[in-house]
């Protein structure tokens, strides 16, 4: 069974609904070595079933090139 966390979780404002022990795993990364790359961070969400809904990643990778042409005809 594979586990998948909702891109609608609940959690608090502002952060994201992340697997406790995913969490955890970065947070004791970091703390070791004082530093942490993103690809490692992908790396220990992905062994946790962290994904999002394709449908919503794409709605949104339009709209961030929709506002960069608009910022670029504004400059």
């Amino acid at each position: 069974m594979s586990k998948t966390v909702p891109t609608k979780a609940m959690g608090p404002p502002g952060r994201p609904a992340l697997p406790p022990e995913a969490e955890a795993e970065i947070m004791e990364k970091l703390f070791s070595n004082m530093k942490i790359s993103s690809g490692e961070i992908a790396a220990i969400l992905a062994r946790h079933g962290v994904s999002g809904d394709g449908a919503v990643l794409q709605e949104q990778y339009r709209k961030r090139l929709g506002q960069r042409l608009m910022a670029s005809i504004r400059d």
